[in-house]
């Protein structure tokens, strides 16, 4: 077979099904009834008059896991509402989750989050999406709002309970000298009891399939990550002190040269990023340490940006002015915590890795080096669990020429099936990329030009269906981001 070009068509794992489509006055009516079951609708003589811009669309696959759930042996995938019409007057927006027409076979529909926009050159790299915008010098990693990087987090401690591994909290942590005054009472839970500054680090690296039932228990799970959610209530007693020497302290250290912090002291709130060589970004902000306080405290290092959040309020963010290749790998990263001063409690302990997003272009290696250039009218998505998603890292299309000239585009992971062994000609057929049927005699093949398989990363905007808004069964209604 020949290899040639990058070609502006597109294929993944079919993700998408319709139920019924309705106005907005029925879409509520769903929603009123979804307890009840979606079927219910299907079932009643008046299902087929539900008319208008919004329809309700059933989720079979995991590939956009964790955000949407698919169908497994537990029960039915979620039920989300889909808006027809957030497309015709504004384009598709990066990070999108939208439903298309599958470029591949036309017939059928996916649905995937919009990563790459027209006229962008793209890379994946460490995990995070870099884009270079038209007419930029350099590639970025574009920002995700709150509630999309939520949707990313996934919870690595504390443990999850289990029968076949008993682990101690202990496990997981390595004090920096022995005795320590920094205790474990249980999962979640860290006691500093006062005194000079001590750290307690985390014993094991965190990895891209990192998760409560696997980490801290020797199993490779895929390479290490840069982003991760840091978070935890600070609790000071009632009677204790709090003086010049108070603090604590959140740290995340994804390489040998860089830090990023959230400490609390008497006098307040501080977030910083380090990087060897260059001046630190700093930000203050009013919480402080003071007795019979408990506040919620969390660091989020995401997308080159440090995040402060205390009590679920915003309190400070930072931007380093990251490149493609500036992180130095000298060392595992380092996730630790620190006290000094009055006694401490740190409960409801969390971390959080970032999605990460796997640079496998089994259609296309020279991209994982190269990148690709997204081209003007086209977009490129990905599904949320990298892992297992055919999306546009993965898409090939075949053309297969004819002697009259004909030439019959399909899907590579669709190939083409013998109409009939024995019949003369050797017939064969296949779907192509509209969605049809096409037969043809295998002794009509142009066997001299060959067929061709391509590359083929890109959803065009006429393909798309709509936006996917929200969640409305058959777990709990929710937003999505």
């Amino acid at each position: 077979m020949r290899r040639g070009r990058i070609l502006p068509y597109g294929d993944g794992m079919e993700a998408t099904q319709p139920l019924v489509r309705r106005g907005w006055f029925w879409a509520l009516v769903a929603i009123a009834l979804v307890g009840v079951g979606s079927y219910v609708l299907l079932a009643t003589p008046w299902g087929g008059l539900l008319t208008g811009d919004t329809e309700l669309v059933y989720i079979p696959t995991n590939a956009m896991s964790p955000t949407l759930r698919g169908e497994t042996s537990e029960g039915r995938g979620d039920r989300i509402l889909l808006d027809r019409t957030a497309y015709d007057v504004a384009p598709p927006a990066r990070w999108d989750v939208a439903v298309f027409h599958y470029p591949l076979n036309q017939s059928r529909r996916f649905i995937k989050r919009v990563a790459g926009l027209p006229g962008e050159h793209l890379r994946i790299h460490e995990g995070d999406i870099w884009v270079r915008a038209p007419g930029a010098e350099h590639h970025a990693i574009p920002q995700r709002s709150r509630a999309t990087r939520s949707r990313h987090a996934f919870l690595v401690y504390p443990r999850e309970a289990s029968p076949d591994l008993e682990l101690e909290p202990d496990h997981f942590w390595r004090r920096a000298v022995s005795p320590s005054s920094w205790t474990f009472p249980s999962f979640g839970v860290l006691q500093f009891a006062g005194g000079a500054p001590a750290t307690v680090t985390a014993a094991h690296a965190i990895e891209e399939q990192s998760d409560r039932a696997t980490w801290g228990t020797g199993l490779h799970r895929g390479e290490l990550v840069m982003d991760v959610r840091i978070a935890g209530t600070v609790e000071i007693p009632e009677q204790a002190t709090v003086d010049a020497s108070g603090r604590v302290r959140l740290s995340w250290r994804p390489d040998e040269g860089t830090e990023a912090f959230l400490e609390l002291t008497g006098k307040g709130g501080t977030a910083k990023i380090t990087r060897k060589g260059e001046p630190p970004i700093v930000a203050s902000f009013a919480t402080k340490l003071v007795p019979g306080m408990a506040a919620r405290c969390e660091l989020e290092f995401v997308d080159a940006h440090l995040y402060v959040w205390i009590d679920g309020d915003l309190a400070a963010t930072l931007a380093e002015d990251r490149r493609i290749g500036s992180m130095r790998y000298d060392r595992e990263p380092t996730l630790s915590v620190g006290a000094a001063g009055p006694p401490v409690t740190v409960r409801a302990f969390q971390i959080h890795r970032d999605l990460y997003f796997v640079n496998a272009w089994s259609a296309n290696p020279a991209a994982a080096r190269d990148g690709v250039e997204v081209p003007k009218g086209a977009y490129f998505v990905l599904g949320d669990n990298s892992h297992n998603s055919s999306d546009s890292r993965r898409w090939r299309m075949v053309s297969l020429p004819l002697q009259d000239g004909r030439v019959i585009r399909y899907d590579y992971s669709d190939s083409p099936e013998y109409v009939d062994p024995s019949g003369e000609g050797m017939p064969k057929r296949v779907t192509d990329i509209r969605g049809q049927v096409q037969t043809w005699l295998e002794d009509d093949e142009d066997v001299e030009l060959g067929s061709s398989t391509d590359p083929a990363p890109f959803v065009m905007r006429n393909l798309f269906v709509g936006k996917a808004t929200r969640v409305v069964g058959p777990g709990p209604e929710h937003d999505i981001r």
